[in-house]
């Protein structure tokens, strides 16, 4: 009997992931509210800055000899900010009179010293005053402003706002009191413009001075004739934007949260009526079930579950399952076991296979062979074989039976036994293939084939007599040379037609060469990406280690289609044998 359990770890999984879910969503709100708002505000001020700069830059381009001034401003600041004696007015009169606005270069070198420096403090009073009397959002909004030569040297500070009072301060010497250090190290906006001046503005967010509080900085070049004369700076206040963009995130994650919490509540406890308790009385079946294999009993207990969601139609399926899993447990036992007994059959199959090939290769001061195969299957339809007729005479065979597995094998067998007979009795390689098919013909009911290359060599002379039904062609190489392919003469294969007849060719095997001959698992075989192996792949492989035993050569092939496939499944057998011919001579010397 299966202990009910009161379980809640369903319930607290569902919650934490809603709860999560909307967490985040909260703060990924909020993170978009603060950087949206962010961004809308700032591209608003940038637009009042912008304005009211270019007013500013603008009215200083009115005077005539802003370059001169500019000049004069950075040489002698401290002159500048100066309170004015009055003698200052009455040397000023005719420039008044004039418009200070129109004084040229020629008209200052009229001047006397302290004439000049009273017409720079005058400029400079009057943009200043220019700044207080800006009516706009930046103008009750800045904190600094300064000039910085392009040697990145502050030389002139107008005046700031007092945070406190928020009125304009008029702290010694017209300034805001406090030096202005402003260096590239600290503010990017400047450091850009240096680079490129011919950019109109530069916007950052900084501190002064190394402080903790925050200020929005805008830089612009003063040009005149297309060359930068010097950096004009404003700076406001921060800080108070920030607060109050942090209060208000502040307050939507708050409201959110509660009403995250509120929402989370109301869900678990529909969720949990609605899904989790069916589903738990569907598990408690199940396991139930398990244990009893009792299916009349789960599909009782199931069918009382009424709910008409997913729950109520797995609780359904699973009733209909149970009862389908009772028919089918008998019939799988059966399956089973005669799966079992085939795959016992295959096993013996391919054992008597095995050994119906030959794996002794013997020791031959003639020659030298080796042979392998490997099937696709358990058991395949490919053999080679390899017998004396007499002490001079060495039979070759390489087939390859149409189809795989059990009849292909007992196909197999069948026709390397005729072909061994009837070469035995003396036969011609053609006359052996022509008696194989005509017996193979007369009782062939499912029609299959083989193809058969099959070849006498003189031991004495290197000489091969040969015959091929349907096969690939074989390779050969002649002593101190490359692998070639041989185009031999092609016969129908064994199987096809009862009265066929095949003819044989001739050809020698030099001493030192060496014959190789395939089936077609070899140039068919397939890689990934559905590319065949190909006869030329072969002739290139064989050729990497030409003057290789036979073992060497079956071996470099068979590592080479390894590497060509990648693993990629194959679906015909791969078989090979070759052989190196030589007389006593010349096998004494590779002993030696």
């Amino acid at each position: 009997m299966i202990e009910r359990k009161n379980n809640k770890k369903l319930v607290v999984q569902v919650g934490a992931i809603i709860g999560s879910i909307f967490i985040f969503t909260i703060i990924i709100f909020a993170v978009l509210v603060f950087y949206s708002t962010t961004n809308v505000y700032l591209s608003a001020k940038q637009d009042m800055i912008e304005r009211d700069i270019t007013r500013i830059t603008d009215s200083m381009k009115d005077y005539r000899s802003l370059s001169w001034l500019l000049r004069y401003w950075r040489e002698n600041p401290d002159k500048i900010k100066k309170e004015s004696i009055g003698e200052e007015s009455a040397l000023l009169a005719d420039l008044y009179e004039k418009g200070l606005q129109n004084v040229t270069l020629a008209d200052l070198e009229k001047m006397t010293d302290a004439k000049k420096l009273a017409f720079a403090r005058a400029v400079y009073k009057n943009i200043e005053s220019y700044l207080d009397l800006e009516q706009s959002a930046f103008a009750y909004g800045h904190s600094y402003c300064i000039m910085v030569d392009k040697s990145n040297k502050a030389f002139l500070l107008f005046n700031g706002k007092n945070v406190s009072t928020n009125a304009y301060s008029r702290v010694s010497n017209s300034s805001i009191g406090e030096k202005w250090e402003y260096s590239t190290e600290d503010h990017e906006g400047l450091a850009k413009l240096l680079k490129n001046s011919h950019k109109r503005f530069e916007y950052e967010t900084a501190t002064i001075n190394g402080g903790e509080k925050q200020y929005y900085i805008c830089t612009t070049p003063i040009m005149l004739s297309s060359n930068t004369k010097c950096f004009y700076c404003i700076a406001y206040d921060y800080s108070d934007y920030a607060e109050q963009l942090a209060s208000f995130v502040r307050t939507i994650i708050i409201v959110g949260f509660l009403g995250l919490s509120a929402m989370v509540v109301l869900m678990l406890v529909f969720i949990n009526l609605m899904s989790i308790k069916p589903l738990k009385r569907v598990i408690y079946n199940v396991r139930e079930y398990m244990v009893d294999k009792d299916s009349q009993k789960i599909i009782a207990n199931l069918k009382k579950i009424k709910t008409r969601n997913e729950f109520g139609v797995l609780a359904n399926d699973i009733s209909k399952l149970a009862d389908e899993i009772e028919k089918y447990t008998h019939e799988i036992v059966e399956l089973t076991s005669e799966r079992e007994r085939v795959s016992a059959e295959l096993d013996l199959a391919a054992r008597i296979q095995d050994d119906m090939l030959p794996k002794e290769f013997p020791e031959h001061e003639r020659f030298e062979l080796f042979a392998s195969m490997d099937p696709a299957k358990e058991v395949g339809g490919d053999f080679y074989d390899f017998f004396f007729i007499d002490d001079d005479h060495l039979a070759l065979t390489m087939a390859d039976v149409s189809g795989k597995g059990v009849p292909a094998a007992l196909f197999m067998m069948m026709s390397k036994i005729l072909i061994r007979n009837f070469a035995k009795t003396g036969l011609s390689p053609a006359e052996v293939l022509t008696q194989t098919n005509a017996e193979i013909c007369s009782n062939n009911r499912n029609n299959m084939f083989v193809t058969v290359w099959f070849g006498i060599l003189d031991l004495n002379t290197g000489h091969i007599v040969a015959a091929n039904a349907g096969h690939e062609y074989p390779m050969i190489r002649k002593a101190n040379g490359d692998f070639e392919l041989f185009k031999d003469k092609h016969c129908f294969v064994i199987g096809g037609m009862k009265r066929a007849k095949y003819k044989q060719y001739e050809f020698d095997i030099e001493e030192g060469g060496t014959l190789f001959v395939y089936t077609d698992g070899a140039p068919e075989a397939t890689s990934a990406e559905d590319k065949l192996f190909t006869t030329d792949r072969m002739i290139e492989t064989l050729n990497r280690a030409p003057d290789g035993s036979p073992r060497e050569l079956l071996e470099n092939m068979k590592s080479a289609i390894d590497d060509f496939v990648a693993g990629a499944d194959q679906f015909d057998d791969l078989t090979m044998m070759s052989i190196r011919f030589a007389n006593r001579n010349l096998t004494e010397k590779d002993e030696d």
